[in-house]
């Protein structure tokens, strides 16, 4: 009887799955949504293998199983904190009061490091050693907490130079001289040492000999639980190793995990079938037109190249849409789900509703429109983010603060995408990622 049951629940959710819909368009399309999936508390994945492994880099959810942290309460919170300091640092309104290093990593100023939400495994030294960094496309500078650092108590791993065999403090260094650095974010949290200069592991394939990184020696709390962090700017260190051209598929889900891969493994191994214009400036800009909710399609105005006002980023969770945009978007959501009771608001998210109850609740489908018809069709999980409990979920955008603000495509509409930066032809590349298992 309990096989029976079992094969009967197993046909039933089979079925529900393969009658999803996933198509590109602005067509009013409904898809289904599991209000009350069984709870998980394992990782899904074995970790054996993807620091250095075939598969890239293993991606992980901070706040997940497969990461080293518990789930966060502050997600939002600090989202608008990057949100805000992303805004300021890009308007020229951010004032460093008391910063008095030399060498500050000006393109971060602007982006709190707590805010980040997915973390990525990285191989250091000789014989390697692996570290969780916060992946990060608004920083510029790798670093690791290490050695020597006598007040380190955070349980953080720590890279020991004196273990790896090609480990040096100067053969990379420009220019010569400039050991220590200090880098400040907009969140107060700092980071401070030295530079060193070591073969970091990509991949099996892809290994960096005398890449520079700095070295943290000071016990910043505010990394949450990361050893450091990878950046991903097109003027860092990273990029200017790695090939400018790097692809990543984030985690769908709290218990998965996802894969980052750089030059010719980001190539091969991360398919995409549209491509849009890049400008990779401080920022990765791109040119989003408009929305979709159902049938109704948003316009947004842009003036890309000369004055481009949308970004994708890794950091911020929530997507961030003019205020009329997002006024209309809400609206009409709003018409769609109109046979579910409405929720208090989450943070920023004001448009949430409560589905216990509902087994399948239906979700009108949102797009994102780029230039030359291009369009992602958002999968309903990055459409919704749940609430404090379980049963509610709001609609994952919400409104820029002021109209000179910047358009940002937050990473909870990113999951399960490829998403290829093509920095060599001013290229980003999407396509339905692999990032399921």
């Amino acid at each position: 009887m309990a096989i029976r049951s079992f094969l009967c629940y197993f046909l039933v959710f089979l079925f529900w799955h393969l009658n999803e819909l996933r198509v590109y368009g602005a067509k009013e399309v409904i898809n289904h949504l599991n209000a009350s999936p069984p709870p998980v508390s394992k990782c899904s994945a074995s970790p054996h293998g993807f620091a250095g492994g075939s598969q890239g880099l293993r991606v992980t959810y901070k706040g997940g199983p497969c990461s080293p942290l518990g789930n966060p309460r502050q997600i939002l919170i600090l989202d608008q904190s990057r949100v805000d300091s992303i805004n300021s640092f890009n308007s020229k309104t951010y004032v460093l009061s008391d910063l008095k290093a030399t060498n500050l990593d000006s393109s971060i100023k602007g982006s709190p490091l707590d805010a980040g939400v997915f973390f990525v495994q990285v191989g250091f030294g000789t014989p390697q050693q692996n570290f969780d960094l916060l992946l990060d496309t608004g920083s510029n500078t790798t670093w690791v907490q290490s050695k020597p650092c006598s007040t380190c108590k955070n349980g953080n791993k720590i890279f020991h130079p004196s273990a790896s065999s090609t480990f040096s403090n100067h053969s990379c260094i420009i220019p010569p001289g400039e050991s220590h650095y200090k880098i400040y974010y907009g969140d107060h949290s700092y980071s401070e040492g030295y530079y060193g200069c070591d073969t970091i592991t990509m991949s099996r394939t892809l290994v960096y000999p005398n890449f520079r990184f700095g070295c943290g020696q000071n016990p910043n709390e505010k990394f949450s639980g990361a050893s450091g962090v990878l950046g991903l700017t097109s003027d860092g260190d990273a990029m200017k190793s790695f090939g400018k051209i790097f692809c990543y598929c984030l985690p769908p889900k709290e218990h998965s995990q996802g894969y980052l891969h750089f030059e010719r493994d980001a190539q091969s191994k991360c398919r995409t079938d549209k491509s849009i214009r890049l400008l990779a400036k401080r920022y990765y800009f791109v040119n989003l037109i408009g929305i979709s909710v159902g049938h109704i399609r948003l316009e947004i105005s842009s003036s890309f190249p000369s004055h481009p006002s949308t970004i994708i980023d890794s950091g911020t969770v929530i997507t961030r849409l003019p205020s009329s945009i997002y006024t209309q978007l809400s609206s009409s959501f709003n018409k769609f789900m109109s046979q579910y009771p409405p929720a208090k608001a989450v943070e920023t998210l004001d448009t949430c509703y409560n589905l216990e109850g509902f087994k399948n609740p239906t979700i009108p489908q949102v797009v994102l429109h780029f230039e030359n018809s291009n369009d992602i069709t958002l999968d309903t999980d990055t459409v919704l983010y749940k609430g404090d409990e379980d049963t509610v979920f709001c609609l994952a955008f919400a409104a820029k603060g002021k109209q000179s603000d910047l358009n940002i495509i937050g990473s909870h509409q990113q999951r399960k995408l490829n998403i290829l930066y093509d920095l060599q032809n001013g290229k980003l590349g999407f396509g339905m990622g692999n990032c399921n298992h």
